[in-house]
């Protein structure tokens, strides 16, 4: 596929929409889920420590079940829950841009896929987020 399809704001729209209708759905038939994401678009409330920071990867996974499910909101363009982190269970409100979510994951089946990335206005708040928390400056890299 090529990336001036990838790319398009009209593509990304369409599946923005396809995800948001996808969760609707599975909100509603209460069907536990998981979403795998790129981590640098996730917006964590409060920020969560450092170490547990370090611990995730370029994706991460989170289970949309039990009480992440019973706080789980969906937007136009977003998903946010709660969850609990590391072996203090550190809570903290999850925001998930729809399109920073690469897959749905239910029963072990891969259910649906998404190719894009969220548009660069996206990009722009979830840097600035990120650049709003002076510890996160060591993790942005010098060209």
């Amino acid at each position: 596929m090529s990336n001036k399809l990838i790319d398009n704001d009209l593509y990304k729209d369409i599946i923005n929409n396809s995800i948001k209708d996808f969760i609707t759905l599975v909100f509603n038939v209460d069907e536990d889920f998981l979403i795998i994401c790129e981590t640098k678009f996730i917006n964590f409330t409060p920020e969560l420590p450092e170490e547990i920071q370090k611990s995730f990867n370029e994706t991460v996974m989170f289970a949309i079940s039990g009480y992440a499910m019973e706080t789980a909101q969906l937007t136009d363009d977003s998903i946010s829950f709660k969850a609990g982190f590391g072996e203090e269970n550190f809570a903290s409100t999850i925001t998930v841009p729809l399109l920073a979510i690469k897959q749905i994951v239910i029963d072990e089946e891969v259910v649906f896929v998404n190719l894009t990335k969220p548009k660069k206005n996206i990009v722009d708040k979830s840097m600035d987020a990120l650049l709003n928390n002076p510890e996160n400056k060591k993790f942005i890299r010098k060209k």
